[in-house]
């Protein structure tokens, strides 16, 4: 993770700025088209 973080991130991160782009991040519980945004199970905090 260290290594990811120190060393991939960075480049992806300048890879993005430099073609003007961004950068999405998104875990494995899956996005729907019709989500309801700002809704989670988690616990607040």
């Amino acid at each position: 993770m260290r290594r990811w973080h120190e060393e991939a991130w960075p480049a992806i991160r300048a890879k993005a700025k430099k073609d003007g782009g961004d950068v999405l991040l998104a875990d494995q519980v899956g996005i729907r088209s019709d989500q309801v945004t700002g809704r989670t199970w988690g616990e607040k905090g």
